[in-house]
């Protein structure tokens, strides 16, 4: 999956590994980001870093939502507290996303998965 279609779209699914990596990555590259600008030009040249930050991780968050087949409405879960940011958690970071296709997309882990699987056409009898 290229970086346009990992970190800007809103579209496709994620397995959990590499939501985990991305996050990983997202996290990793938004605090160098903001303590370089903040240490080279002050606390007030971080706030555009804001926006697009926050897009990259919705994108991610979509696509993991999408591979459980959830929509991006099942964020309104973080507004329970306690409960519904620990529940946000589990399924982002820890449980598996619905197996097969759904209405987001084919499943990530299952292409090419049946590759000895000949499909025969043309063949007239």
């Amino acid at each position: 999956m290229s970086f346009r279609a990992r970190f800007l779209s809103l579209r496709g699914r994620l397995p959990r590994a590499a939501f985990n990596l991305s996050l990983l990555a997202w996290f990793c590259v938004t605090t160098v980001l903001f303590v370089f600008l903040e240490a080279r030009f002050g606390s007030q040249s971080t706030l555009f870093l804001y926006p697009p930050a926050a897009w990259c991780l919705l994108a991610l968050v979509a696509k993991r939502l999408h591979d459980h087949g959830r929509s991006l409405l099942s964020l309104l879960w973080g507004l329970i507290p306690l409960f519904g940011p620990l529940y946000l958690a589990l399924v982002l970071l820890c449980w598996r996303g619905s197996q097969g296709e759904n209405q987001y997309g084919d499943d990530v882990l299952q292409r090419g998965a049946d590759y000895l699987q000949v499909a025969v056409t043309g063949v007239q009898a």
